[in-house]
């Protein structure tokens, strides 16, 4: 048992120390009174606007699943895109997981479809990050290197979705190919045929023009809101502010999180608002006092409707943070046998 939990630590280890870094970074530069003085810039009125505008977001989120997801109803996509956030909130990068498990549960669709429909939402949410910082960064300065990264970001993603898609396409194609295949090998015949038989039939999940249309649609919906969050957010602290500066900090914390960091992003997600506003002139205290009401209000709604979820669903925390940590451990001891 030792040993495992070592695993499990060095496994974190990287987002833990990012996450500290980023903590003691804004503790230097930060004053705890004029931090307190910039909540109150919010009023109630102002908290309940953000909270409405982030069960939005969660809701166009809900949308984008069941319209990815063959047999989901809105009510059971809504609460495990929430189910999803709320794993990411106790365990980093576990979102995924708990939705391949929760929706596979509860549908017929199998983790090869799941993670199909996953890596689309997620290859179109970092296209639209990278989009939004690049269509700003000149407004804002040269900063050449954070530019070539963004492109990089575009090109590559762009690429991998193109072929992805088209994999999907001829999906079918692919799979009678391989049914009528005969491999000498034994390991390829036995063991790697079905798997990709059964990533073939995932890829149906993505294969349907409307389909992707709509959950694309929403998934800019998403954004939407996510942008106006953030902008109502930043003109109580600086009244006036151009819109643009939303957009451009709202790619730049899209593309931070992106990073490994401790649960929730603690700190990286506060670190890249106070960045990406101070390049705008605005206080850091003030910047920072907003970022932390906007991700704690994050952090309640999703965890909130996640425990919801999880009661309607008859999921245990306990059975799926198991199942989630052994998928995990897993994945780690295959990556290592590959090394060796």
């Amino acid at each position: 048992m030792k040993p495992k939990s070592n695993i499990n630590i060095w496994r974190y280890l990287p987002g833990i120390l990012i996450s500290a870094a980023a903590i003691y970074f804004l503790s230097r530069f930060v004053n705890l009174e004029d931090i307190i003085a910039s909540f109150q810039l919010f009023s109630i009125i102002d908290i309940l606007i953000l909270a409405i505008m982030m069960v939005c977001s969660l809701i166009a989120r809900g949308i984008v699943w069941k319209s990815l997801i063959d047999g989901l109803s809105l009510k059971d996509g809504f609460l495990i895109i929430n189910e999803g956030y709320l794993f990411n909130n106790l365990i980093p990068r576990s979102g995924e997981i708990a939705r391949i498990i929760f929706t596979s549960s509860l549908t017929r669709n199998d983790a090869f479809q799941t993670a199909a429909a996953i890596f689309f939402e997620r290859s179109i949410d970092l296209l639209i990050a990278a989009g939004l910082f690049l269509s700003t960064l000149s407004m804002v300065l040269e900063m050449q290197w954070m530019k070539t990264t963004a492109i990089w970001i575009i090109v590559l993603f762009s690429l991998l979705l193109v072929l992805f898609l088209a994999l999907a396409y001829f999906s079918s194609s692919v799979e009678n190919y391989l049914r009528e295949k005969r491999f000498k090998s034994k390991l390829i015949e036995v063991k790697i045929k079905p798997l990709a038989f059964r990533a073939m039939h995932g890829l149906t999940a993505i294969n349907q023009p409307r389909k992707l249309a709509i959950a694309f649609t929403w998934i800019v919906g998403t954004w939407f809101f996510w942008i106006m969050f953030l902008y109502y957010g930043i003109t109580q602290i600086y009244p006036g502010a151009p819109f643009w500066w939303s957009l451009f900090t709202e790619g730049v914390v899209a593309l931070g999180i992106a990073l490994p960091s401790a649960p929730a992003s603690l700190g990286v997600y506060e670190g890249t608002i106070v960045f990406a506003l101070s390049l705008f002139g605005i206080n850091n205290d003030a910047a920072l006092g907003a970022a932390i009401l906007l991700h704690l209000i994050q952090i309640v709604f999703t965890m909130l409707f996640g425990l919801i979820g999880l009661f309607i669903h008859d999921f245990k925390l306990g059975q799926i943070t198991q199942k989630i940590l052994s998928h995990l451990e897993k994945k780690k001891t295959n990556e290592s046998g590959k090394l060796i």
